[in-house]
């Protein structure tokens, strides 16, 4: 029996959207969220090519599971990946439903936060203009006047001062994933 390689899928964000992205000229079926749809409202030429893919069927805005989505919010969490939107955990977590159903879809986003994330949960990403991460990383919060570390934002209890973070880096990636057959 000849097996038979599945089409392509790719979850796009907002900034592969914005960054000319367009899910019709895509080799596969494309997906956004319904958060990403809304973010990019605004912009008539990302709106026109969403119209477009979704009646030619390349693209699907689908939301995700609430399932995958507490899952992504639990692991941004434990990363300390306090940052992303609503929209970037959503996108996340339709990579995750599209994975639990047996797809290996490709993220694709230029968030390095987003990317942390996929990388954590083992999705396929890829970026369109930065060169995307190069370590896998969770934040660390520290205080700039004292020196004082935590694993959240908030106040420095020491000192008062408002905490910054800075990543802390803990494995190196391996692969990367090369979208519309660029090498």
């Amino acid at each position: 029996m000849e097996s038979r390689k599945r089409a392509e899928k790719y979850v796009l964000d907002s900034s592969a959207l914005i960054g000319g992205i367009n899910p019709a000229d895509l080799r596969g079926e494309s997906y956004i969220s319904p958060l990403v749809e809304r973010e990019t409202h605004r912009n008539p030429m990302i709106q026109a090519r969403i119209r477009c893919a979704v009646e030619e069927r390349k693209l699907v805005i689908r939301q995700p599971s609430r399932r995958s989505l507490e899952k992504v919010k639990e692991k941004a969490q434990k990363l300390g990946e306090t940052i992303l939107s609503a929209a970037d955990l959503e996108t996340v977590a339709l990579g995750l439903d599209l994975k639990e159903e047996g797809d290996e879809p490709i993220l694709i986003s230029d968030d390095y936060s987003v990317e942390n994330l996929c990388e954590s949960l083992k999705l396929r990403y890829d970026s369109l203009i930065t060169m995307g991460i190069g370590r896998l990383f969770k934040w660390i919060y520290y205080c700039p006047g004292c020196g004082v570390e935590s694993l959240s934002h908030g106040i420095c209890r020491v000192c008062g001062t408002p905490f910054k973070r800075k990543p802390k880096p803990t494995r190196e990636i391996r692969h990367r994933g090369k979208i519309m057959g660029r090498e």
